[in-house]
């Protein structure tokens, strides 16, 4: 694909093209970290799900606490234990939480702008620069370089998800107070459910 390019723009300096490609892989790239520590946030403040969220307004009885920071998340915390010492409070660890998201938000858009600054700056000076070539750089970059970023990325969001409404399911179980005999039963039933899935996967 990139050699076709090339053939449409022969007078093009192949190291012009391939900053240009790298500019627009940064600013896809970024993105999708966007989109996936977005999803970070929505999950930690209790919004990743919207239609639940809706249903459970429905029932006020219901209420449980719907906030679910990911490992990746809490990871970095844990990491950091002259910042958040380990007798940190609930409400606390939320606030540290939320405000490493947002700073990597904060960053990934920032590094975003940039390469967009840098690509549209760079544009300008190319003499032979079209819109063709534009379209082609897009295209290689997604299939060569952005689609496997994007799948990783689509995976963790659906982890995220998994994990989201499994945190939500196991809070309102617990709601109900259930006893001793209850959970082992519901224990015994998820596991032979999980079996099942594994048998026929």
């Amino acid at each position: 694909m990139i050699q076709k390019v090339i053939d449409i723009t022969s007078p093009m300096d192949i190291d012009d093209l391939r900053q240009m490609a790298f500019f627009k892989h940064q600013i896809a790239n970024f993105n999708q970290l966007h989109n996936l520590w977005s999803a970070y946030l929505r999950a930690g403040i209790g919004l990743l799900n919207e239609e639940q969220e809706q249903e459970q307004e429905q029932d006020l009885s219901k209420q449980i606490d719907r906030r679910y920071w990911s490992t990746d998340v809490k990871s970095i915390i844990d990491a950091k234990p002259n910042l958040y010492p380990l007798n940190i409070t609930i409400e606390d660890k939320h606030i540290a939480c939320q405000n490493i998201v947002y700073q990597h938000l904060h960053e990934y858009h920032d590094k975003i702008e940039l390469y967009e600054q840098q690509f549209n700056h760079k544009k300008v000076y190319l003499t032979h620069w079209s819109s063709t070539i534009e379209e082609a750089i897009q295209t290689f970059v997604h299939q060569y370089g952005i689609a496997p970023l994007q799948m990783k990325y689509n995976n963790k969001i659906a982890i995220l998800t998994y994990e989201y409404k499994d945190q939500l399911f196991e809070r309102q179980y617990q709601q109900q107070q259930p006893t001793d005999y209850q959970v082992r039963i519901s224990i015994k039933i998820s596991s032979l459910t999980y079996n099942i899935y594994l048998f026929y996967r």
